[in-house]
């Protein structure tokens, strides 16, 4: 059989996986960081907590980890992975100057909560960073999100951003970094987490994302 003679299939043809509002309605046009960002630590101590069986795993969070100690949870993705955020200050018991946020996607219950931690002051300042193709295909959600971070001098970008961050710098000078599978809502899913204590691990993520809120001409 001659190759020639093969039928040619266009792809170009083949609709969006995503459709085309999320494309079509997205201000993000760049590659993103403009370098591989890199960070290596010596921990001093590993704890691992299977929650796949219980009903909340933020609750379920007995304390927080110690200085360059990771703590391991396994969950079922039955509860927004925000609620670690509210359930980290819970523990610390103190407020947080800066929180970190980095996501693919939210939803309007983990919006309320945000909001009212900085309207209550627990937490003081917010950079929020999220997916372009969330900003296109939730944009009602988005939109609201945007809005009301900004009008209380908050930072927030979409951007072509698929990395799941929770960091809090706490008023007594911890910094409690969560680095997860999941997104910032519910998506019935197994999803692990790494919590961990180190003002070294929350300086590098604040650098890679400071590159993505300084772009210009975006959102």
């Amino acid at each position: 059989m001659s190759f020639e003679a093969l039928p040619v299939f266009d792809v170009a043809s083949v609709p969006s996986f995503y459709g085309e509002s999320a494309a079509a309605a997205s201000t993000d046009a760049q590659a993103g960081l403009s370098q591989d960002y890199r960070f290596a630590r010596r921990i001093s101590k590993r704890t691992a907590i299977d929650a796949t069986r219980v009903a909340n795993a933020a609750k379920h969070l007995q304390r927080l980890p110690g200085r360059d100690e990771d703590i391991h949870i396994a969950f079922r993705g039955n509860f927004d992975a925000f609620d670690l955020t509210p359930a980290v200050l819970e523990l610390a018991q103190v407020n947080a100057e800066e929180l970190l946020v980095a996501t693919l996607g939210f939803n309007e219950k983990g919006t309320a909560r945000l909001l009212d931690l900085l309207d209550t002051g627990r937490i003081r300042s917010c950079w929020f960073l999220v997916s372009v193709y969330f900003q296109g295909a939730c944009r009602s959600t988005f939109d609201y999100l945007a809005e009301q971070l900004t009008r209380r001098g908050q930072r927030v970008a979409a951007r072509r951003n698929h990395a799941k961050i929770q960091a809090l710098k706490l008023a007594d000078g911890r910094c409690i970094v969560i680095e997860s599978s999941a997104n910032l809502r519910s998506c019935r899913n197994v999803e692990q987490a790494m919590i961990t204590e180190s003002p070294d691990l929350y300086a590098f993520h604040r650098s890679w994302m400071d590159e993505l809120f300084s772009q210009e001409g975006q959102k």
